[in-house]
């Protein structure tokens, strides 16, 4: 099983970072964990979206399964916790395909082009909440979100 994760920028709230890097080698215990970063454009929301979308055909050419896409997005569908388990459990193929994780920066991706990509790819689109985030703890909670659904496909006890 692998997981990639493709934003732009480190992660620079030392606090969150530090978390987060707990679920990142939390989560490789169980699988594969890649964390691809693109170069920021703060100014400029579609080039930011095509940095992301150059990594992602990247990881499909040299994939020999085609990566489930799934793209973080404020407009996404929301799902419960068990039912996200459910999603990435569909999705990841028997272990045999990787699932690529796509998060915005600070504002979010260019809609026009999230479209098009979104059918090409026949990615789902993820909303995390409905509530607003930033972009640095979105990353986490992207993060915990995985961790749980990977133990509630294990049926242990951290997710209750």
């Amino acid at each position: 099983m692998e997981f990639i994760f493709i934003s732009p920028g480190k992660t620079k709230e030392q606090d969150i970072a530090s978390i987060c890097d707990h679920y990142v080698k939390q989560i490789s215990n169980h699988a594969n964990v890649e964390w691809m970063l693109v170069k920021e454009a703060m100014d400029d929301r579609a080039r930011e979206t095509t940095n992301i979308l150059e990594q992602l055909e990247k990881i499909k050419q040299n994939s020999s399964t085609a990566p489930a896409v799934f793209f973080l997005d404020e407009l996404g569908k929301e799902y419960e916790s068990l039912e996200f388990a459910n999603v990435l459990q569909k999705n990841w193929g028997n272990g045999r395909r990787p699932l690529v994780f796509l998060l915005g920066g600070a504002y979010g991706f260019d809609q026009a082009t999230l479209s098009q990509h979104i059918k090409k790819y026949n990615a789902i689109k993820l909303a995390l909440s409905r509530l607003t985030f930033t972009h640095e703890l979105a990353r986490l909670v992207i993060l915990e979100q995985i961790y749980r659904a990977l133990h509630i496909q294990r049926g242990t006890k951290y997710h209750h």
